[in-house]
C-alpha cells in the first residue's frame, strides 16, 4: 500500500529521530566523551616529525594515546610550530598543546593558560664547533628552532639578540658545522642523535645547569580545566618512567663533553 506523501515524510522523520536517539545511546554506552584538538611541535624523540601519520610518532604521542584511552576521549592531533602553539592556545583554537616548559614559560603565557601537573626533565645544552666558544656565550650567534627564542633568552639569561631562529633542528646543525652560526641551543635528547648521524666533532655544555621540565598546557577555561583534571588523574595510573627510559639515559650524560 502506498502511503500519502505527508505520512511518508512523517514516517521518515520518525525513523531519523530513532536513529539519532540510538546513536546518542551508543555514544554513552561506549564511554565516548569529548573530542579534543591537540597541537604538538615536533621535538624528537618526544614528538617525531610527521607524527600524525607516522608509525613511530614519538614517546609523548604514545603517552597521549594511553591517556586518551583512559579518559574515554578522542584526541585529534595536528603538527604546529612552537610560536603558533601559544597563539592558538590564547585564541582557544587548541585544547592541549606541547611540549611547553613546565611552570617556566614567559609570565604572559599564564594569563591565558594552565600547565597539566606532569612533566619530564630534559637537559638543555649549548653546542659549538669550537670548544673555546663555550667559555663566553654572550658573544655568540646562537641557532634555535623557529618560535623558541623568547623563551630561550628568558631561560638562559642570555640577550634575546643573540638567538637566531630561522630554521629547523637539521638545518641549524648544518649551519653550525659549516660555521654559519657560532652555537646551537636545544634539548640534548633532540640534538645528540642528529649529531651522531652527522659524524662531526661538536662540543657541548649544559646551559643552564638545572634541567628543564617539559609537559603539556591547556587553555584556562572550564573546558581546559576539565581536561587538565582528567589527564592528571590518568597520569597517576601510567608508568611513565619506563616509557621515557631513553630520555633519562640522555640526562645522565656528563654536563660537558664532546659528540663525535
Amino acid at each position: 500500500m502506498r502511503l500519502h506523501p505527508r505520512l511518508h515524510i512523517l514516517q521518515c522523520i520518525k525513523q531519523l529521530v530513532v536513529i539519532a536517539f540510538i546513536t546518542v545511546l551508543f555514544s554513552y554506552s561506549t564511554g565516548y566523551c569529548d573530542t579534543y584538538f591537540v597541537a604538538l611541535e615536533p621535538l624528537p624523540p618526544f614528538i617525531n616529525k610527521g607524527f600524525v601519520k607516522n608509525n613511530d610518532p614519538g614517546l609523548s604521542v604514545e603517552l597521549l594515546k594511553k591517556i586518551e584511552k583512559k579518559i574515554g576521549a578522542k584526541f585529534v592531533f595536528a603538527e604546529v610550530p612552537y610560536g603558533r602553539l601559544k597563539l592558538g592556545l590564547k585564541n582557544r583554537l587548541y585544547d592541549l598543546v606541547g611540549h611547553m616548559p613546565y611552570l617556566n614559560e614567559v609570565e604572559e603565557f599564564y594569563t591565558y593558560a594552565l600547565d597539566v601537573d606532569w612533566s619530564i626533565d630534559v637537559a638543555m645544552d649549548l653546542y659549538v664547533a669550537k670548544r673555546k666558544f663555550l667559555s663566553n656565550p654572550t658573544r655568540l650567534k646562537i641557532g634555535i628552532p623557529r618560535g623558541n627564542k623568547d623563551f630561550a633568552a628568558e631561560y638562559t639569561g642570555l640577550p634575546l639578540g643573540l638567538f637566531y631562529d630561522k630554521g629547523s633542528i637539521e638545518s641549524l646543525l648544518e649551519m653550525l658545522v659549516r660555521g654559519r652560526i657560532d652555537a646551537y641551543w636545544f634539548p640534548r635528547a633532540s640534538t645528540v642523535p642528529h649529531l651522531r648521524k652527522m659524524g662531526h666533532k661538536i662540543y657541548y655544555k649544559k646551559l643552564p645547569i638545572k634541567s628543564l621540565p617539559i609537559g603539556f598546557s591547556v587553555p584556562n577555561t572550564e573546558r581546559g580545566r576539565k581536561l587538565k583534571a582528567a589527564m592528571e588523574d590518568a597520569l597517576q595510573q601510567i608508568e611513565t618512567r619506563e616509557l621515557f627510559k631513553e630520555i633519562y639515559e640522555f640526562n645522565e650524560m656528563p654536563d660537558e663533553g664532546e659528540i663525535n
